[in-house]
């Protein structure tokens, strides 16, 4: 009888640990949902890097929920105090590398880094179509910046802050006659250098049509040859 009691309140505490060890399990996937969902705000606040760490905080209390009374991990101490030492057993060995190992994993680069933008025709990166002329300007966040095309169809950006790396930016191009292929649709910052197509503006046309006694000419079509 004893016996059987004791069954039964070891399945409660099987099933309270498991539940628990979900709920641990849905607040940390909720963090990483977060985290990822705005990602572009918390790069703008500065608060992106290692802030995945929060994330691992309720999935080490789900896994050691999980592990101690699921899986049947253990500890021990053995010694006096502190110069004793302490013995892992079991599956908790991974709560341990989930936490000291994942907050040192490399953090990302935080140095500024340059940028230079090539602008080109629609042909492709050998087409210079502007050089000298105009200028290339990057919104970062709040802050624009311009530089001018330099004689190679180029712009360089130094500086840019770390906070920017792999993350999308609105580019843009202002020269007389010239419009970005890319119109409004962000580019993103993922190498040294970017290259940015080029195309003429439209432009509208107005006039008559005479034929060589300067009457008007019905009927007449206009073809744009380039």
């Amino acid at each position: 009888m004893t016996k059987s009691l004791i069954g039964r309140r070891s399945d409660r505490d099987w099933i309270k640990h498991a539940i628990l060890s979900l709920v641990f399990f849905l607040i940390g996937m909720l963090i990483l949902v977060f985290i990822i969902w705005n990602q572009e705000t918390l790069v703008r606040l500065g608060l992106i890097g290692r802030m995945y760490y929060i994330a691992l905080l309720p999935l080490s209390f789900s896994a050691g929920a999980f592990l101690f009374n699921v899986l049947n991990s253990f500890a021990s101490y053995n010694g006096r105090q502190l110069g004793g030492g302490l013995k892992l057993g079991g599956p908790i060995v991974v709560v341990l590398l989930t936490l000291i190992l994942g907050f040192w994993l490399p953090k990302p680069d935080a140095s500024d880094f340059p940028m230079t933008v090539f602008v080109h025709g629609e042909q492709g990166p050998f087409q210079t179509v502007l050089r000298s002329t105009g200028s290339v300007v990057l919104d970062l966040g709040a802050n624009r910046r311009s530089e001018a095309i330099g004689d190679k169809g180029q712009a360089f950006f130094p500086g840019i802050p770390s906070t920017f790396r792999n993350q999308e930016v609105h580019v843009s191009v202002y020269a007389d006659g010239y419009e970005s292929v890319y119109g409004d649709k962000p580019v993103r910052l993922t190498n040294a250098s970017i290259y940015l197509p080029v195309r003429r503006t439209a432009g509208l046309i107005t006039g008559r049509v005479l034929d060589e006694n300067g009457a008007p000419l019905s009927g007449a079509s206009i073809v744009s040859v380039r």
